[in-house]
């Protein structure tokens, strides 16, 4: 097992702590990280890392490579048309997602925007337990959707990249396995006849 000993040693808090934070993030004690604080940049001086947000680590004079901030909420699946418990085919914009953050999050704020125009059609804020929603009324086309997390107190978190994702809306028609029995059976009798 190796060990990384932070305390007592010039931290220098930008991008590339990014993980470590995160990490921390995932722990219940934080003891032994306490007394770590960073060292540069100015701003950051002397803070605890056990008190800094990912958000707050920069990377403005890096010269390595940028370190994206871990994202609140990652999209499980996203489609437009499934088929529901009836075995029925539904047309929607349909999206699950989980969480990705021990920070507080009381609910969720869900956009669609369409790419072509830019204009927003619709937005829903459903609450903590939810982790999949729908849209109806979205017709045929392309979207961009983001998924924000909203702190308890109704302040919406930074949404990052990966928070929103491009989505296909396409009535093109997908046949369950009963249909595509149903059509070769209804083949097979019309070429008897």
């Amino acid at each position: 097992m190796r060990f990384f000993q932070y305390e007592g040693n010039p931290v220098h808090c930008d991008c590339g702590l990014r993980p470590v934070i995160a990490w921390l993030a995932t722990r219940l004690s934080l003891r032994d990280w306490r007394d770590v604080t960073c060292h540069s940049p100015s701003r950051l001086q002397g803070q605890p890392l056990t008190l800094i947000e990912e958000s707050q680590l920069g990377c403005d004079d890096r010269t390595g490579p940028e370190v994206q901030v871990s994202p609140d909420v990652m999209f499980r699946e996203h489609t437009y048309q499934r088929t529901n418990q009836a075995r029925v085919l539904e047309h929607a914009l349909h999206m699950a997602w989980y969480v990705n953050t021990h920070d507080d999050v009381g609910s969720f704020s869900i956009t669609v925007q369409n790419i072509t125009t830019g204009q927003e059609l619709t937005q829903a804020t459903v609450p903590y337990t939810a982790r999949f929603h729908q849209f109806p009324e979205i017709t045929e086309g392309v979207y961009y959707v983001c998924v924000a997390a909203v702190s308890s107190d109704g302040r919406v978190r930074p949404l990052q990249k990966s928070q929103c994702q491009e989505m296909s809306a396409s009535l093109a028609v997908t046949l369950l396995p009963v249909q595509v029995m149903m059509m070769m059976l209804i083949s097979c009798a019309l070429l008897l006849l």
